[in-house]
């Protein structure tokens, strides 16, 4: 005799496994691999553990908990990563995903679909009406803790002392001089710089098949550029438009765990610098230039930092004597010459000038981690 799964966990199953694939595809770029291939694999374990329930037991129940619940915990997931994602890293949970929904999800789920068939079956009507009702109540009650979190009681509370201690929303300062103007109706990446060949600056609107440069005083467009798909696939978060000399290159700046390079407009890999075989430096920033009208870089990787010329080779290299956490440089101007900030565990932070010579030395009270240098009279 042939045992079959349960049509409603085949059902589920059947839509994680879509969902897994299609967004796995997605956010690999298309780009086929062995190590996607295997990422592929590794996810859709916990729905072939459902499949083969029916060998375990015949409760239709059973099958259907345990799949709902991994549908869940899956959609859960995928929803946070491609939605709600809080840092360069989160996409490792899809490492550790499939371990949780086999030993958490999958017989939590079969537990509770025990319990829930145990009770349909003595129930009467209005009691598996009670039972219907309770279910909808907990996938409405999920989706809003997944999609709005601050929708709940404790979030909205959270949320409402927030704004009432931080006020409404304004600038402090230099309101008078500030202009809203909205520059473009259509989804894209922008980015800032000298990207027409001049020295006036112009805003680089980044789509899928051009970059459209805007004038930063109207939102006129000034100009386009072609954007190729490789690119496009390459762009990301950390993707800066830099001008190099009399090309424009494209710059990963770096972030978690993504490598730091510098491609060709058509998204040709140019250079990479990895000091350190096992990470990728924290930063690559694209600062002033060279003597010879070239872009300079300044890289950070564990305890040092480093001055780069435009080809990648390193002009100079900076100890710290500790973890270097993050690193912001600003250029020269106003006859104040640039700096280079690095800040380290502790809040140490160690300063020199674009030539290296040290500068000043000194903690901050507190282990800050996240800042940005700015200009300030």
């Amino acid at each position: 005799m042939t045992v079959r799964i349960a049509a409603p966990a085949r059902v589920a199953c059947g839509i994680g496994a879509v969902v897994v694939v299609v967004t796995t595809l997605v956010a690999g770029g298309f780009a086929v691999s062995l190590f996607l291939v295997g990422l592929l694999a590794w996810a859709l374990a916990p729905y072939a553990a459902v499949w083969l329930l029916p060998r375990v037991t015949q409760n239709a129940w059973v099958q259907t908990g345990a799949a709902l619940a991994v549908l869940a915990g899956e959609l859960y997931v995928r929803v946070e990563l491609l939605f709600f994602a809080r840092g360069s890293t989160s996409s490792l949970v899809l490492l550790f995903s499939p371990l949780y929904l086999l030993v958490v999800a999958l017989p939590v789920g079969a537990g509770l679909g025990w319990v829930i068939g145990r009770g349909w079956r003595r129930s009467r009507p209005a009691g598996r009406g009670l039972i219907v009702a309770a279910g909808v109540a907990c996938a409405v009650l999920a989706g809003i803790a997944a999609a709005r979190p601050a929708w709940l009681p404790y979030g909205l509370g959270t949320l409402v002392s927030a704004k009432e201690r931080i006020g409404p929303a304004r600038v402090v300062a230099g309101e008078a001089v500030l202009k809203k103007m909205r520059l473009s109706s259509r989804s894209a990446w922008y980015d800032v710089g000298a990207f027409d060949g001049t020295p006036q600056e112009t805003i680089a609107s980044i789509a899928d098949r051009d970059v459209v440069l805007l004038d930063p005083a109207t939102g006129a467009e000034k100009g386009r550029l072609a954007f190729s798909p490789e690119a496009r696939r390459r762009w990301n978060g950390f993707s800066r438009l830099v001008r190099d000399g009399a090309e424009l290159v494209i710059v990963q700046t770096g972030g978690g765990y993504s490598e730091v390079e510098v491609l060709e407009f058509g998204g040709a890999p140019r250079w990479r610098f990895r000091p350190d075989p096992a990470l990728p430096p924290i930063a690559l920033l694209p600062r002033g230039v060279d003597g010879a009208g070239r872009v300079a870089f300044y890289a950070a990787s564990k305890d040092s930092v480093y001055r780069l010329d435009a080809t990648g080779g390193v002009v100079w290299t900076r100890t710290t004597g500790g973890l270097v956490n993050a690193l912001d440089v600003a250029a020269a101007e106003q006859g104040q010459p640039a700096l280079v900030v690095a800040v380290g565990t502790g809040g140490r932070v160690w300063t020199w000038d674009a030539d290296g010579r040290a500068q000043k030395q000194f903690t901050l009270p507190g282990d800050e981690y996240r800042y940005k240098l700015v200009g300030w009279p």
